[in-house]
């Protein structure tokens, strides 16, 4: 990765929103190098990981720093990001993080009992990657599906946040503790977002639904949750029903089918 340059003065000035999380891989002097292109995202390396620039209609994401459409559209040939108090600049752009979302889950009440099977319900009609009688096996989980956050790592992102919000750092500890040995069978970008799920930081759409689940209404915040990639959206809200259903000690009223071998 190049060293950064001078300081220029930019021509032109942007703003742009950014994961409360995200704030804290900018490190001014540092500079983000290029990994990736996809869809509505730009993926840059930094030195304390992975920052994801994007367009409006991609997810709030614990990585994210989004801008306007134009905005993503001038980065398309921009090989390197210097990090600077409060912005980004590529050559004669500025792009300066005035606002901020909410990444982190906190402790609340949990839901009514009625929630896991109404959860339950609502997943059967809608496209997961992983089947509802799947069974909390990290060493199986881990890595497993396809694309850059596989289908295994969401429901774990989604179990976490959910021991966030209604069981404590103990049981987030116990977690963690099958997950981290698996790291390494999966990409650096769920990595990461497995990482955060366990420090308590997640997608903002996610949060979302663990606070309607908590507080009422939940639906809204599930079909926002839904939108996120091909199956992203219904994996994560997947975790959060398996540990409701752990939470809850009821059978499943299904046959679970084990994915560890």
């Amino acid at each position: 990765m190049r060293s950064s340059v001078a300081h220029r003065i930019p021509s032109t000035t942007r703003v742009a929103s950014a994961a409360r999380s995200a704030r804290a891989l900018l490190v001014p002097g540092d500079v983000l190098g290029r990994v990736h292109s996809f869809a509505h995202t730009h993926l840059y390396a930094g030195c304390r990981g992975l920052v994801a620039v994007t367009d409006r209609t991609a997810s709030h994401s614990v990585c994210a720093v989004r801008v306007d459409p134009q905005t993503f559209a001038d980065l398309a040939t921009a090989t390197y990001l210097d990090v600077q108090a409060q912005a980004l600049v590529s050559g004669q752009l500025a792009i300066e993080v005035r606002r901020t979302w909410d990444t982190r889950v906190r402790a609340m009440r949990r839901p009514p009992e009625r929630i896991p099977g109404e959860l339950w319900t609502a997943l059967h009609s809608s496209r997961h990657a992983l089947p509802l009688s799947t069974e909390l096996q990290p060493a199986a989980l881990v890595g497993r599906g396809e694309g850059l956050t596989p289908s295994g790592d969401d429901l774990l992102c989604g179990v976490l946040a959910a021991a966030h919000a209604w069981s404590g750092p103990d049981e987030v500890s116990r977690l963690w503790q099958r997950i981290v040995p698996h790291l390494a069978g999966t990409t650096d970008l769920s990595a990461q977002f497995l990482r955060s799920a366990y420090e308590g930081h997640v997608a903002g759409e996610l949060r979302e639904l663990l606070i309607g689940l908590a507080r009422g209404p939940w639906r809204p915040a599930y079909d926002d949750l839904l939108r996120l990639g091909h199956s992203s959206g219904a994996d994560l809200a997947h975790g959060v029903l398996l540990h409701l259903e752990t939470l809850a000690g009821a059978p499943r009223g299904r046959a679970a089918t084990a994915v560890d071998g």
